[in-house]
């Protein structure tokens, strides 16, 4: 399960969505539904869920502030609680294998000149959902070195979770060659749209957006919410379901 770009606190209502936190809760719910859904269609036991970054709305534009009803303690606190209550209801399903990498919408600091790396307020979300879920047996979290990279291997085969921020399509291949093995896989979220392309014998999977605000809206980056929900097998991914979190309203 790849999750990214929440955008928790934001508030809108435009040509291209009407959004607010009731509403990301409803579509978070859609997901989890269906994405266990088609995990039991499959017979799947074992569940990685990455958490892609942008979690929360953050203070890193002006149009974000305006546009979000909640202040960024109350994003962080809200995410933090919702994420830790579904890793729960997927924990009673399948044995969970959870990551989270950070987004630039999470930055302390507005001017990403003036920004420490790892001052995030994701480190306050992870620390939080650590903690909430320490005592779930059916839990594990995965640790990693560095705040903004995930590395996994799932079924043989070896991933890396981003948020993209750092890494547009025309640099991608400096990402893969920073690693001493093979990337099979990248997972990457930020561009608001949902796509799968191959650099060479890497795929590239790209998550959607949750919401369309209007800095989204402004800057044309936007499409259909599409989350990834994606099947491995020894023989690599076979299967990546493209999950419209528009379809919560039917």
């Amino acid at each position: 399960m790849f999750l990214s770009d929440l955008h928790m606190g934001a508030e809108t209502d435009n040509i291209l969505d009407c959004y607010n936190p009731e509403i990301l809760e409803k579509k978070l719910k859609y997901y989890i539904e269906t994405s266990l859904a088609y995990a039991e269609e499959q017979n799947i036991e074992e569940m990685y869920f990455l958490l892609g970054g942008d979690l929360i709305s953050g203070i890193i534009h002006n149009v974000n502030r305006f546009d979000s009803r909640l202040l960024v303690t109350e994003q962080v606190a809200g995410v933090s609680e919702l994420l830790a209550e579904f890793i729960n209801e997927l924990s009673r399903h399948f044995y969970i294998k959870y990551a989270l990498v950070q987004g630039n919408h999470s930055r302390i600091v507005a001017n990403k000149d003036n920004s420490i790396y790892e001052e995030n307020f994701t480190e306050f979300i992870r620390a939080f959902v650590i903690n909430r879920l320490k005592d779930n047996k059916n839990v594990e979290y995965v640790e990693h070195k560095d705040v903004g990279i995930v590395e996994i291997d799932i079924m043989g085969k070896k991933c890396i979770g981003i948020h993209g921020d750092q890494d547009k399509d025309k640099t991608l291949n400096r990402l893969i060659e920073m690693f001493d093995y093979k990337v099979d896989y990248v997972m990457r979220g930020h561009f608001h749209q949902s796509k799968q392309f191959d650099i060479n014998k890497t795929v590239i999977v790209n998550n959607g957006c949750f919401a369309g605000e209007n800095y989204g809206k402004n800057a044309r980056l936007y499409n259909e919410p599409i989350q990834k929900f994606m099947i491995f097998t020894n023989e690599g991914m076979i299967c990546c379901y493209d999950i419209n979190l528009n379809n919560y309203k039917k």
